[in-house]
């Protein structure tokens, strides 16, 4: 009986001083508050920009199919751009001007905004898929592209579709 006296008695103690110092590291103070929000919106940035750069075209597949040309995204760094969401359009929308990048960047911004669009092309980007497994597209395309998405970006409301 002693022993379980002790026992809870310690266990009380423990959960008494967790208490007090999660109390005693929560700030009350609005100043703190907004510092950690920036320095989270400005990992946030750094991540965007590190994942952007290290896009590809070849970070998604595309496949043809009864209803049109699918985009699927097949690298981490994409899914995590779509994830991010919104603070990611600015950094993806630079991206397009890159002849490497503005595919994958489109797809992206396109899962992002949830725009309605056409399979084909898909949402304005003329897919070529050969016979023997390659994508192609006319990196011309690029320059159409990114004025829609600026268009869509400055927007408000913003529309349904890619203007």
């Amino acid at each position: 009986m002693i022993c379980r006296r002790l026992h809870l008695i310690i266990f009380t103690t423990f959960l008494l001083s967790c208490t007090q110092s999660q109390v005693m590291s929560t700030s009350t103070n609005p100043n703190d508050r907004v510092t950690s929000m920036n320095q989270e919106k400005e990992e946030r940035e750094r991540e965007v920009k590190q994942l952007v750069k290290e896009l590809t075209n070849n970070d998604i597949t595309w496949d043809g199919q009864d209803i049109g040309i699918v985009a699927i995204l097949k690298s981490n760094r994409a899914k995590r751009l779509v994830e991010i969401g919104e603070p990611a359009i600015p950094e993806l929308i630079a991206a397009m001007s890159d002849e490497s990048k503005f595919a994958v960047a489109h797809v992206i911004l396109t899962y992002i905004s949830k725009v309605e669009f056409t399979t084909i092309p898909w949402n304005g980007l003329e897919v070529n898929l050969s016979f023997d497994g390659r994508t192609l597209f006319n990196p011309d395309q690029r320059f159409d592209l990114v004025k829609r998405w600026h268009q869509w970006y400055r927007s408000t409301p913003r529309p349904n579709t890619l203007p």
